[in-house]
This record gives C-alpha cells, structure tokens and sequence, in this order.
C-alpha cells in the first residue's frame, strides 16, 4: 500500500512539474526621457515617463502606468514578439503604432538583454505625439508560481510519511 501511495504521489509530482515549465511572470520596471513632439500642440511632455509591467508570456497580466490623465489597465495594452525585440503597447494602434489623440503608447525593448529601443505616446484630445529613445528597462522580481511551492510541501510530506513507515 506504500508503494502504491509513492507511487501515485511522484506521478502527482511528475505531472505538477511539467506544468510549472511554463514562463513565469516577469515584472520589467522602465522610464524613457528626453521626448521629441512631433506636432505643434504646445502640450509639453513630462520630463520622466516611468513604469511597470508584468508579462506571462506574451500576456499582459498587469500594468502601471499613467499618461496624461490615463491609468492603463492590461486590457488595454497587448504585447508581440518581433524577433529581436519586443513591444508592449496601447491596443488602439494595433501595438505597432500610436493611434494621435487617442490614449495610446509603444515601449520597444529587447527582453532578453534588457535593451531600450524606444518609448512613444499620444494623450487623447491632443493631436500630437512625443518619441524618446531614450530610457532604461529591468527586470523587477519574477511573480512565484504555486505549483513549485506546492511541489515542495509534497515533497516534505513524502518524507515525514517515509519516516513515520520506517518507525513504525
């Protein structure tokens, strides 16, 4: 009956493993300065736009931003895979480009080397639209997955159990 227990519980395990395999979510805090307009609205573009944003993926699971008088929220910002870099963005352009005088943005980096192409944004009811390469990206803490943890109180109850047999 043992061994049909351990048994059952290294398939539980096995199987809880394989499912933690998949990207965890990564948190990529970023701010871009020095912004160009590219109208004439007069509006000014603040100094530092800063921000943060959590990825399963290619899925938005979080972000935090504001711009103008607009807090996003992930149902309004997409996230595309383009080789060598990446883009998160405002749904509004398609990602790929700001749609003017809409709440609407792009972040360009490069995941991997953490490398900052490009930030660029619109504010409703304004028709411009300010450009910056300029910024930085890291990478905050990744988001800890349940199933590891539970994978780890299986294992210490496996254990206790083994040596409540051996006792016995």
């Amino acid at each position: 009956m043992y061994k049909s227990f351990i048994r059952q519980l290294c398939s539980f395990t096995l199987v809880l493993f394989a499912g933690s395999a998949a990207a965890a979510p990564i948190t990529y805090d970023f701010s871009a300065t020095d912004f160009s307009p590219f109208g004439e609205s007069g509006f000014s573009a603040p100094d530092t736009i800063t921000g943060s944003i959590t990825l399963d993926g290619f899925n938005v699971l979080d972000i935090d931003l504001t711009l103008g008088a607009h807090t996003y929220d992930a149902s309004e910002v997409a996230f595309d895979n383009h080789g060598f870099y990446q883009i998160a963005g405002g749904v509004a352009g398609a990602i790929n480009g700001v749609t003017w005088g809409s709440d609407d943005f792009w972040l360009v980096f490069d995941t991997t080397s953490l490398a900052f192409s490009s930030f660029g944004y619109s504010i409703a009811g304004v028709s411009d639209f300010w450009y910056s390469e300029t910024g930085t990206i890291t990478t905050g803490t990744q988001v800890p997955e349940p199933a590891p943890l539970l994978l780890l109180g299986i294992a210490l109850v496996s254990l206790s159990l083994r040596r409540m047999i051996r006792k016995a």
